[in-house]
């Protein structure tokens, strides 16, 4: 509904909160949980820490499934 949309601009996500090689493990000083919600919820945060990118990504990129490595 138009008032889901507005709402969903204020929920969190997970972002890159420094630049990440790929390879490099996810740790809680290079992402990060802050708003808006374009990337994945806060509930797989303790998840992805320790598992690895596939590829380079930059600062303030929201995170998204197709960055982690399996």
């Amino acid at each position: 509904t138009k008032n889901e949309i507005i709402f969903k601009k204020s929920r969190r996500s997970i972002y890159i909160s420094k630049d990440i090689r790929k390879g490099e493990k996810f740790t809680k000083k290079n992402i990060k949980v802050i708003r808006p919600s374009h990337g994945l919820h806060p509930k797989y945060f303790e998840k992805i820490l320790g598992k690895k990118s596939k590829n380079f990504i930059s600062f303030g990129t929201p995170l998204k499934k197709v960055f982690i490595k399996d």
